[in-house]
């Protein structure tokens, strides 16, 4: 089975512990890594573990990841790993729509980021981000350094564009 996360939480790893929602425990290895620093967070992971019960699947064909159809004051709810807890959610509002990675940082080449008021620390990265009715509209990917709410996600549509589903 395969995994796709954020390419920052494998940097510097060529294979990553990987724990499903149901709690199956296997080991991921990298197949693939952008450059994140150039507006590629994404990798993908070859695991060693398949789970019948995990229901967290990108659905690129479904037309479920139609970001028109996300709006500003969309509520939504980013689920990860921060500081080591399981699955934990973080709820809160879409800010903005389309954000550029320099308008952030100038170093930052991202494109077309949903900017979040949502607490994202450290673990949510490479999470699902979702709307309160299930659909999964991006992955987290960003986060204010100071410990803000304010977190910049990697829209589904750019998601299903790199996996080849759009």
């Amino acid at each position: 089975d395969l995994v796709l996360t954020n390419a920052h939480c494998v940097d510097v790893v060529e294979t990553r512990g990987i724990e499903t929602a149901s709690g199956l425990k296997g080991t991921g290895k990298v197949l693939w890594r952008g450059d994140y620093k150039k507006g590629n967070d994404l990798a993908l992971l070859q695991v060693d573990i398949y789970d019948t019960k995990d229901t967290s699947r990108i659905d690129c064909k479904a037309g479920a990841p139609v970001n028109g159809s996300l709006k500003v004051g969309d509520e939504v709810i980013a689920i990860g790993m921060p500081a080591g807890f399981s699955w934990a959610q973080t709820r809160g509002y879409v800010s903005a729509i389309g954000r550029q990675g320099r308008e952030l940082d100038a170093s930052l080449e991202y494109k077309d980021l949903i900017e979040l008021n949502v607490t994202v620390i450290g673990g949510n990265s490479g999470g699902g981000l979702f709307t309160l009715d299930g659909r999964f509209v991006g992955m987290p990917s960003l986060a204010m350094r100071d410990g803000g709410t304010f977190a910049w996600a990697i829209p589904a549509v750019t998601i299903c564009k790199f996996l080849g589903r759009s």
